[in-house]
């Protein structure tokens, strides 16, 4: 049985296939699954879950645009909103997840918001960097995954474009 006196932390991903701990296929950072651990040792409570189509979780993540993650961490809101199991509730963003916090807030208000390495320049200029690391990783992956991206890629002239 949950004590309802404790706070609830909601954990909201950064850009990218993160599964709840914010680890991908090739890269494990494991950010939220360390974060829980110390949240529970001072007394709060916190919850992940996979983006849809990344680890246990149903969905496709290819076609999963901004409005549909939104909309997941919405349900997950008020679901915990509309329950007595917490005495607050606040949503924890870390990289992308700092745009979608204050968007959840608005539709749900929660009790604050925690804003972990949000970036401070143009989103464009962020993506842009992005695609450029992905371009990289492709450009020098070894086997089958390697081979199959740069395939992929070729049709659209690249991950930047």
């Amino acid at each position: 049985m949950i004590d309802p006196a404790y706070p609830l932390i909601i954990c909201l991903h950064g850009s990218g296939p993160l599964d709840r701990n914010e680890n991908t296929k090739h890269q494990k950072l494991n950010i939220f699954n360390e974060l829980a651990k110390a949240l529970a040792a001072n007394g709060m409570a916190c919850f992940r879950y996979d983006k849809r189509g990344i680890g246990k979780s149903t969905g496709k993540y290819i076609s999963a645009g901004h409005h549909d993650l939104v909309s997941d961490a919405l349900a997950v809101a008020r679901f915990f909103k509309q329950s007595d199991m917490f005495s607050q509730i606040f949503l924890l963003g870390h990289s992308k997840g700092t745009i979608i916090a204050p968007q959840l807030a608005e539709k749900c208000p929660v009790d604050g918001l925690l804003l972990l390495c949000p970036f401070t320049g143009k989103v464009q200029d962020l993506q842009k960097q992005q695609a450029l690391v992905l371009q990289d990783y492709i450009d020098t992956a070894k086997g089958f995954d390697g081979w199959f991206g740069r395939l992929v890629y070729s049709f659209s002239g690249g991950v930047a474009k």
